[in-house]
C-alpha cells in the first residue's frame, strides 16, 4: 500500500497528491479505531465511533472546496480525544488485576494521543482565524 502511494505521489497523480493529508486522517481514524477496538475487548462503542467518524470524514472531504478539508483534521482530533478518554475511563472505573496503570502501554499511548489532539486544535484555531483575517485585509 505504501509503495503504491509513493509511486502515485512520484507520478504526481492529482487524486492522491491534492488530498493526501485527508486520506491520512481517514487512515489514522481506522487504524487507531482498530487498535482501541481490540484493546477494549471488541467494544461496540469504539466500533460505532470509528464508523461514524470515517463516514463524516468522507463526507467533509467530498463537500470540501479546498485541497485540505480542515474538518477532517478536527474530526480526527475529536476521535483521538474520544477514544483516549474512553480507554482511560474504562481502565480507571474497573478493578483491574493488571496492577499499576503507569506500567501499561496503552496508558502512555492514550495520554500522548490526547495531548497531541488538544494541541493540534489549539494550533489550528488561531491559524484559521489569521487566514480569514488576511484574506479580508
Amino acid at each position: 500500500m505504501t509503495i503504491l502511494a509513493e509511486i502515485l505521489i512520484t507520478a504526481k497523480a492529482d487524486f492522491i497528491t491534492a488530498r493526501i493529508y485527508n486520506y491520512l486522517d481517514l487512515f489514522c481514524i481506522g487504524y487507531f479505531g482498530y487498535i482501541y477496538y481490540r484493546e477494549t475487548g471488541n467494544s461496540v462503542v469504539i466500533k460505532a465511533a470509528s464508523f461514524i467518524f470515517l463516514l463524516l470524514g468522507c463526507l467533509f472531504i467530498f463537500i470540501s472546496e479546498t485541497n485540505y478539508s480542515i474538518m477532517t483534521g478536527y474530526l480526527y482530533c475529536l476521535f483521538l480525544i474520544f477514544i483516549s478518554l474512553f480507554w482511560l475511563y474504562r481502565k480507571i472505573s474497573r478493578k483491574d488485576e493488571d496492577g499499576n496503570i503507569l506500567n501499561q502501554c496503552f496508558f502512555w499511548l492514550s495520554s500522548s494521543l490526547l495531548f497531541w489532539a488538544v494541541f493540534y486544535i489549539f494550533r489550528m484555531s488561531p491559524c484559521i482565524f489569521l487566514i480569514l483575517q488576511i484574506v479580508t485585509f
